[in-house]
């Protein structure tokens, strides 16, 4: 499992539910969720779906949604806060994480900030430089984590 999500919510004490992957690629964080009990739906390109347009699970409402690595690909950002407000529970929680370019951080921040403010309490917005230990990467990422609760 992605280990920066796997902290957060040891961190956060979220019990084991109902999460959603915007952009969940291979399937990894879905399957590993699932192993540690969670009911996990996935969903991506690969699955018809286009994040760039509202979407509405027929599963929801949400413990968590989480998406890793997919936020920068996206155009409509105020879309994307959108599928996440409609499909998380009151007081559910969100976890993104993207890779940024440090020269446009402040300017894209202060505009995601805009985008959540009328649909999230406790939002947290860190700038992080994560180590890719991959055996074909082994580099550093500039990373945005994103956190928050439904209002």
């Amino acid at each position: 499992m992605y280990q920066p999500l796997e902290e957060f919510i040891q961190n956060k004490s979220i019990k084991t539910g109902k999460a959603l992957d915007l952009g969940a690629g291979d399937y990894n964080d879905v399957n590993d969720m699932h192993k540690l009990g969670w009911f996990c739906e996935g969903v991506d390109l690969k699955t018809n779906i286009d994040l760039e347009k509202i979407y509405n699970s027929e599963n929801k409402p949400f413990d968590i949604i989480y998406s890793n690595y997919v936020f920068q690909l996206i155009k409509n950002k105020r879309n994307f806060f959108t599928t996440i407000h409609n499909n998380l529970k009151p007081k559910g929680h969100l976890f993104i994480h993207y890779i940024y370019q440090p020269e446009k951080a402040d300017q894209e921040l202060e505009s995601i900030k805009v985008s959540m403010t009328d649909k999230f309490e406790c939002i947290e917005i860190k700038k992080l430089r994560i180590f890719d230990n991959d055996l074909d990467h082994k580099h550093w990422h500039h990373i945005i984590q994103i956190t928050g609760i439904k209002s």
